[in-house]
């Protein structure tokens, strides 16, 4: 039976002399952990200086926000930290008490000549079957003429005045574009036979239709009056063709 061997019977000097340098080295870290320590413990404050003074800085905290809410009626609310953080309001304003429990659905008029059931709307029967009311335009249109003639007062007269050519510019913009779906009909009615006979459908850019518009617009006028609405719109032409031209060549000759 052999014998336990002992811890460092084994040793060599050299290691002996390594093992003795490194004790020593620890002992020296140990004696230095211990100095940091009893530093750090010496300037700790005790738990009674910390209790006097954070009831300093509460005392000076609430004697800043007394002499802010003095002066919070002059001075504007203070900005947001950043533009995702939600807005704040004053507790002075009373929070509203009104809440929507139960949505209510709203009652929804719709006209039944109108709507989907009754089919696709077409603008042209439309306007066909409330032509009358062009009639009661008309004679309005003849009374405020009448009124501004009569009234005295030059407030009421511009206000009159106003209206009428509210309801001149609207009248003529309907008539214009009357004008240019009676060109389209006519249009599609000469085309529709084109293709019948086997040619190839050509449709009218806007601006044809217009001129096709302006051209029989002239042709129902009279002499003296197609006189007079060709002279405003060569008028309007040379005011425009002036506001175009550069300010040196307006003023040579």
């Amino acid at each position: 039976m052999s014998k336990k061997r002992k811890r460092g019977s084994d040793t060599t000097p050299q290691q002996e002399d390594k093992l003795e340098a490194l004790r020593a080295r620890l002992r020296e870290l140990k004696q230095a952990k211990g100095l940091a320590t009893t530093n750090d413990e010496k300037d700790k404050p005790s738990k009674d200086s910390k209790r006097r003074t954070s009831k300093t800085a509460e005392k000076a905290t609430d004697s800043e926000d007394d002499s802010e809410g003095s002066d919070s009626d002059n001075e504007q609310p203070r900005a947001r930290s950043s533009k995702h953080a939600p807005m704040s309001q004053s507790t002075k304003y009373q929070v509203s008490r009104r809440r929507d429990v139960v949505e209510v659905l709203k009652r929804k008029v719709r006209d039944p000549r109108f709507g989907a059931m009754a089919g696709l709307v077409d603008p042209t029967r439309i306007d066909k079957n409330y032509s009358f009311l062009h009639d009661y335009e008309a004679t309005e249109m003849n009374e405020l003429k009448a009124a501004i003639k009569k009234s005295k007062s030059e407030e009421d007269t511009q206000k009159l005045k106003r209206t009428l050519m509210g309801m001149e510019n609207k009248k003529r913009s309907r008539l214009e574009k009357e004008r240019e779906q009676n060109v389209i009909r006519e249009h599609r009615k000469k085309e529709k036979e084109a293709v019948a006979q086997g040619k190839k459908p050509y449709y009218l850019k806007e601006a044809d239709i217009k001129k096709q518009a302006l051209v029989n617009k002239f042709e129902s006028m009279k002499g003296k009056e197609r006189e007079r609405a060709i002279e405003r719109r060569r008028l309007k032409e040379s005011q425009r063709e002036k506001k175009a031209m550069p300010q040196a060549r307006r003023t040579v000759g």
